[in-house]
């Protein structure tokens, strides 16, 4: 099928394609070939109707190798004016979850924490996560897992240190969900700023159509402004004053000292009042 003839102007004007137009713009070929309209970028083999990359492999639709070869080919030209429109980041969406209860008693004793790290700044951009499992007040259970995120923009390696090569060969969050989906479904879960690490897995499912898990949560991050007097909650700077080690933005080392953060306020705040939201 070739996506850029004159019928598939429809298709290139949606959203998630003037995405990929605007990745395009940015990439550079390592080779083309005139005559049979094929091209290699990196190691992916780009044609007008195919690439060996994951996203076409998923999507099924011009992954922006495809527009780069086109516009190379003179076959395409992206729209300046609609792709103006399209905003860098996703980070300004909000996902809500719903506040369900508050009560003032004894903390939860069994909970997951979870921590995503991102590739850029777009939420559906998870790269790692981090999964603690706590049960009866102790830690029990501990996962890390890299994952291959829809772009290969690796912006935020600044701040993470993981790259593209790091996760290049793991599988896409849509196939790790199923190992990892039992430590969602019906459990409580909180996180340090919930709701952006909420927000990172709502996108993501949203981007891969997967129905979302039903659970509770709570932030520890509200719990620790509550009952921690500190010039700053920030998750490095909780961990350096209760002498917890820490690798900052490393996924797994961010949700266990989040839930070491919580463990410590548990004992030392035996009945706090706690916020509970449902997904």
């Amino acid at each position: 099928m070739n996506f850029f003839d004159s019928n598939s102007g429809k298709l290139h004007a949606t959203k998630d394609q003037l995405k990929r137009q605007k990745s395009a713009l940015s990439l550079q070929m390592t080779s083309v070939d005139g005559v049979s309209k094929t091209g290699v970028i990196k190691n992916y083999s780009v044609s007008l109707d195919g690439c060996t990359c994951i996203d076409f492999s998923h999507r099924q639709k011009p992954c922006k190798h495809m527009y780069r070869l086109a516009m190379d080919l003179g076959l395409f030209t992206a729209d300046e004016k609609n792709l103006n429109k399209v905003k860098s980041k996703k980070f300004f969406r909000t996902y809500s979850l719903n506040y369900v209860d508050s009560y003032y008693g004894a903390p939860p004793k069994n909970f997951v924490v979870i921590d995503f790290e991102t590739a850029n700044d777009y939420f559906d951009s998870i790269c790692q996560i981090g999964i603690v499992v706590v049960e009866n007040n102790s830690i029990v259970e501990e996962k890390s897992f890299f994952i291959y995120p829809p772009y290969e923009e690796f912006t935020n390696t600044k701040i993470h240190g993981i790259t593209f090569d790091d996760v290049k060969f793991s599988p896409t969050f849509d196939v790790l969900w199923s190992e990892i989906k039992n430590y969602f479904e019906g459990h409580t879960i909180s996180a340090y700023n919930l709701f952006f690490d909420w927000s990172c897995l709502a996108a993501t499912l949203d981007y891969y159509k997967i129905d979302r898990p039903k659970f509770t949560a709570f932030d520890i991050l509200a719990n620790a402004r509550d009952y921690l007097d500190l010039p700053s909650h920030s998750l490095v700077n909780v961990a350096e004053a209760l002498n917890l080690e820490h690798n900052p933005h490393e996924a797994l080392s961010d949700s266990e000292v989040a839930a070491k953060i919580q463990l410590l306020i548990a004992e030392n705040c035996p009945f706090a009042l706690v916020k509970f939201y449902l997904s």
